[in-house]
């Protein structure tokens, strides 16, 4: 069997020692409510940049959230327009001086995400989320969650490597996007497809000190 890790390698973009995998994934993502917690949680398959389905892949994540009138304010939030040029000087215009500026990560979207490689080759990311959402000029919506998070634990060639992934996903809602806190809800909880690009960098346990 050829080794799945092999079309989503690509050790040109690596520095150093380092192995470097980029790929795309397909997600269901749903909704969950278990008395006054909520969370995103998500499963899928992965594929190589060519659109091969990875054989035995799987990813499956969990996000913190609150489904409420602060959230979506949240959501459609952006961050504070940055000045510049020059962009390599400060300062980074964070907004308001409040214990959360507007439109930056919200405390509490700490994210797990689980990835399995196939032949026994699997990783686990610990980070922030960074969710956003955008109404379309149709009534629509789109989505977009970005993730940054430090390697916890691996199994196979991964166990004991250390590392960094990015994932950026997005998803489409069509019109009418729901206007109510409890209407949007419902739509949430039935799961909606998110489609993923994630890059991942990991130095291997035998070049670590």
């Amino acid at each position: 069997m050829i080794d799945p890790l092999v079309g989503i390698s690509f050790p040109q973009f690596r520095s150093g020692d380092e192995s470097v995998l980029l790929f795309n994934s397909k997600l269901t993502i749903k909704l969950n409510t278990q008395g006054a917690v909520q969370w995103f949680s998500s499963h899928g398959n992965l594929f190589d940049l060519q659109g091969n389905q990875l054989v035995s892949s799987s990813i499956v994540t969990a996000l913190p959230t609150a489904v409420n009138a602060a959230t979506a304010g949240y959501l459609l939030t952006f961050p504070e327009q940055q000045p510049g040029p020059p962009y390599d000087v400060l300062p980074v215009n964070l907004g308001p001086n409040t214990p959360l500026p507007a439109g930056e990560i919200p405390p509490g979207s700490y994210t797990k995400q689980f990835y399995d490689f196939g032949n026994g080759n699997t990783l686990v990311f610990e980070g922030p989320a960074f969710p956003k959402l955008a109404i379309l000029k149709d009534g629509g919506a789109q989505f977009w969650v970005g993730f940054v998070g430090a390697v916890t634990q691996g199994e196979g060639q991964y166990a004991g490597a250390k590392g960094m992934a990015a994932f950026n996903g997005s998803a489409t809602f069509p019109a009418p996007f729901p206007q109510s806190v409890d209407e949007i809800a419902q739509l949430l909880e039935q799961g909606f497809p998110a489609n993923v690009t994630v890059s991942i960098k990991v130095v291997l346990k035998d070049q670590l000190f």
